[in-house]
């Protein structure tokens, strides 16, 4: 009797852990004549993704839809809380001008950066973890340098390397605000940095006076771990993860050399990297420590059985990946044709969790070997 328990329990492990988010599949379709919708945020639950170029919101229960907020004209909406409930864009009030926007169905429609104006690049805004801090392009006269406003200390001005154009753009904000990761422009040409509260503006890769190109574009929670791509050692264009402590690591599939492509987004914790595989005709990826990277079409099709889902589907970006590192959106080809948005839901049990299974397994299986000696 406590065999057929022990063998249960194990299965019941198995089940709740594999289940527990249960992967899947949606198209995002898009809005009228607009043939492509491109995710720029997704909430935890990846029941709500944001995006554009025609701004739109998704949600599983609606489908999608244009970003319609009361009292202006929405020009793009670039990110969503992990909730989903606060959205953050751009919006053009009528005979007022345009303005940063923070919205949502408790505190309504909010400008944080103030007065209405049109001098930042709206499509480059992200937002912390507290809803409230951002990273945005700030435009002065002819020049764009990435600034950060914060309720404490409203608008500072980051700005870009020396030499060159003056023309720096965030892509990411860590949770706690206090690092931001974009491209910046020296005399070489553009070059991926890391701004922190306490040290300023720094380059991710030293250049060593060569003209190359890298860009960072996505950073972890705690602003420990940044991703990116561009050329690298070697002149290997590809692409790559930084951490605090280990430096600068080109991804890869497990066994193969580098091949060219980019990283775009990263999990929370750092663990999970999203971006697109360009060698061999490949496409979305999805990078662990223990995979290496994988198709992540591929990956749902063989692992999680979703083959009717993805019938006609061609994937070939993973642009972004939700904070607890579970959801993924990303563009491309479906079943009617046009380039379009899709997100999908991709668990996996994590090492503890494979460690209780396997123990659950090994002690039922203990019992059964005793019982039949």
């Amino acid at each position: 009797m406590r065999r057929v328990l022990l063998f249960c329990a194990a299965l019941l492990i198995h089940r709740s852990l594999v289940f527990a988010a249960q992967p899947s599949f949606h198209g995002l379709g898009h809005i009228g004549g607009d043939t492509y919708s491109l995710p720029l945020a997704v909430s935890d639950d990846g029941g709500i993704v944001v995006g554009g170029l025609t701004p739109f919101r998704w949600t599983a229960e609606e489908g999608i839809k244009p970003v319609e907020i009361p009292g202006g004209d929405v020009i793009a909406a670039t990110d969503v809380s992990a909730d989903g409930k606060v959205i953050f864009g751009a919006l053009r009030v009528p005979q007022q001008g345009a303005g940063v926007f923070r919205w949502s169905e408790a505190d309504g429609l909010e400008f944080p950066l103030g007065p209405l104006e049109t001098s930042f690049s709206f499509t480059n805004l992200a937002a912390a973890a507290d809803d409230r801090t951002i990273a945005i392009s700030r435009g002065i006269g002819a020049e764009d340098v990435t600034a950060r406003w914060s309720p404490a200390n409203g608008l500072e001005i980051i700005g870009d390397f020396e030499g060159g154009d003056v023309r720096s753009q965030p892509h990411d904000i860590s949770a706690d605000g206090q690092t931001i990761v974009g491209v910046g422009t020296d005399e070489f040409g553009s070059r991926a940095f890391r701004w922190t509260a306490e040290e300023g503006l720094l380059p991710i890769i030293e250049n060593d006076n060569r003209e190359f190109s890298s860009f960072a574009t996505g950073v972890s929670a705690d602003g420990s771990v940044i991703v990116g791509w561009g050329v690298l050692l070697e002149n290997v264009d590809g692409p790559w993860r930084w951490t605090r402590d280990h430096g600068l690591e080109i991804l890869t599939r497990q066994g193969e050399a580098p091949s060219s492509g980019w990283a775009l987004d990263v999990s929370d914790d750092g663990n999970r990297v999203v971006g697109v595989d360009i060698g061999a005709g490949r496409g979305a990826f999805l990078w662990t420590q223990s995979t290496g990277i994988v198709d992540i079409q591929d990956l749902l099709i063989n692992r999680y059985g979703l083959q009717d889902e993805l019938a006609g589907w061609d994937l070939l970006t993973a642009d972004v990946i939700s904070a607890n590192g579970k959801v993924i959106a990303g563009t491309g080809f479906g079943p009617t044709g046009p380039l379009t948005g899709w997100v999908a839901t991709v668990p996996e049990p994590s090492g503890v969790a494979l460690a209780l299974i396997t123990c659950a397994a090994g002690l039922a299986l203990r019992r059964v070997r005793r019982s039949l000696q």
